[in-house]
């Protein structure tokens, strides 16, 4: 059978921090549906695009990435609250999920075993005191001091947040009726923006709100701030969760998965609830409801094991919808098993080498790398590999390897290593950012240019490269630092024709035609047969031309 996957664009991200476990999903899906001897489909997914259409449910399963509702066959793929874990959810994300539409659900849910779910909500609580994990990376935990004290937390988020659309209030709303509420009641709230919020008018309503001496606006790790909180405050934000976690009382404002372990508010009239809480531990039906969403309902990546039998649930429904027999599974998954478990141990090895190589002698050394390159090479633990080797050599020969096999993206991932090394120099960033650049990076390459700029000793040829990049990605805006990247490319090589032409470009995009006029001549003296640099000069000349009639015409 098909298996349609939608795989976003942060699949080939590997410098995202807050993104690391799309990887890890995936990979972990595509290792259950190749068990389960699925046709993968991959499909490329853009944002707010509809150029994408689902396909037919007869033609096989579709994971249809941040999908609000799915459809029939189809199951929503997106991260949850927290890292690693993931819907893999038939009816969609959030207050449109199964969790938050299904009362008998919820009602089992409040049935889960108290004890598993005291135990994983205590895992996490160790996480966020250790590890400060959240979704989006946060600032360092700091010790609260004693005046930090507030009856309510408020967490905002993204303006345009899809699930924005099921709160019953705008944030604007709550945040001004919030501020009201405790300035009447004299009670200190602190509220946070979103990491990921560029709105310039939710900068203003915090500069707004933070007039009171009741409101604080923090960016500390959130939670710091839920620590030092009575209660948390949120529409569906993933807060809300990690508040859970906490045993903190939550007021919510919108439907979620986790609504039905809070207490909402339907009007903005009853905020005074969330000031008026008494502190004690969270009641066990809330505790149960907890462990269920972390331990059952979302999905933990990170276990290929946990993924393959969420999946394998998908497939035998599908292949009953479709009146398929299920035939001979037990007999392919243990051949499966057998494969998976030989792959296992091919992993354990490399990393057994891994640690041999660290504490090698350099003799010793050169005969691990071979076993490393071999395994690299049949690509075991290949991102592992090039994550943790720094000799120079090594990587150069895994990247050949990736060049012979045309393989752009695991070459970036060893260009980008190769930039990352002490001794990288300007050569090595020219040559991560060009591979960028292939793989259609083109603001990532931008910014690796812009750093190789800054080091010593850039060739003439990739500071040319960094200003046409200039040019092509910012237009009019760029010409000005394209112009100044020229002219340090013909100090270093003046017989560089393409330099030339550079600073006759960005010359004539600031119009200065005199300028520019003589730096198209040295271009085209420098190499006569070039097509472009001839073109430029004769629009240069034109350009010319007409300012000068209209001169004569004023």
């Amino acid at each position: 059978m098909k298996v349609f996957v939608d795989i976003p664009n942060y699949f080939w991200k590997s410098d995202d921090p807050d993104r690391a476990d799309v990887r890890t999903t995936y990979v972990s899906l595509f290792a259950a549906l190749s068990r389960l001897g699925c046709e993968i489909v991959a499909r490329p997914f853009r944002p707010y695009s509809d150029t994408l259409h689902r396909p037919d449910p007869a033609e096989g399963l579709h994971y249809a990435y941040h999908a609000r509702e799915p459809g029939p066959g189809a199951y929503c793929i997106k991260g949850a609250a927290l890292p690693d874990l993931w819907y893999l959810d038939p009816r969609g994300y959030s207050g449109w999920c199964a969790l938050a539409q299904d009362p008998a659900l919820q009602a089992r849910s409040a049935q889960y075993d108290l004890a598993a779910a005291d135990a994983v909500i205590a895992s996490y609580q160790h996480r966020f005191r250790t590890e400060n994990l959240s979704r989006y990376a946060q600032p360092g935990r700091r010790a609260a001091t004693s005046g930090e004290r507030f009856a309510v937390f408020y967490p905002l988020q993204v303006n345009n947040d899809e699930v924005l659309k099921l709160s019953r209030f705008a944030q604007f709303e709550v945040l001004e009726a919030l501020v009201q509420t405790a300035e009447r009641l004299r009670r200190p709230v602190v509220v946070k923006r979103h990491p990921l919020c560029g709105s310039d008018h939710i900068v203003q309503a915090l500069e707004a709100a933070a007039r009171s001496e009741f409101v604080t606006v923090s960016d500390a790790s959130i939670h710091d701030l839920i620590a030092s909180s009575a209660a948390v405050l949120a529409a569906n934000s993933g807060v809300g969760v990690q508040a859970l976690v906490h045993g903190k009382p939550v007021f919510t404002l919108a439907a979620s998965e986790y609504a039905h372990m809070t207490t909402p508010l339907s009007t903005l009239d009853e905020l005074d609830a969330a000031f008026d809480v008494s502190a004690g531990p969270p009641p066990e039906r809330i505790r149960r409801q907890l462990g269920f969403l972390l331990n059952e309902y979302w999905v933990n990546t990170s276990d290929e094991e946990a993924v393959f039998h969420r999946v394998r649930s998908h497939v035998e429904a599908w292949r009953a919808d479709q009146g398929l027999e299920i035939a001979g599974r037990q007999d392919e998954d243990r051949k499966r098993s057998g494969l998976l478990a030989m792959e296992r141990r091919a992993h354990d090895m490399v990393d057994h080498m891994l640690r041999l190589h660290d504490m090698a002698t350099e003799a010793d050394r050169s005969e691990i790398e071979i076993l490393l390159l071999r395994s690299y090479r049949l690509d075991v633990r290949p991102d592992l590999i090039i994550r943790r080797m720094s000799d120079r050599s090594f990587l150069t020969r895994c990247l050949s390897h990736r060049l012979k096999a045309r393989d752009e993206v695991g070459a970036g991932v060893v260009t980008g290593r190769l930039a990352e090394l002490p001794d990288a120099g300007p050569n090595d960033l020219f040559a991560h950012a060009r591979q960028l650049y292939r793989l259609g990076r083109n603001e990532d390459g931008l910014k690796v240019l812009r750093r190789m700029s800054e080091m010593d000793g850039v060739p003439a040829a990739a500071l040319t490269f960094l200003g046409r990049k200039l040019l092509t990605q910012e237009r009019a805006s760029g010409a000005e630092a394209a112009l100044a990247v020229a002219e340090r490319a013909i100090a270093v090589q003046p017989d560089l024709g393409q330099a030339h032409w550079l600073k006759a470009r960005a010359l004539f995009l600031l119009e200065r035609l005199d300028q520019a006029h003589d730096a198209a001549v040295a271009a085209v003296n420098l190499i006569p047969t070039d097509e472009t640099f001839i073109q430029l000069l004769r629009r240069i000349e034109a350009a010319r031309s007409a300012a000068g009639a209209a001169e004569g015409q004023s």
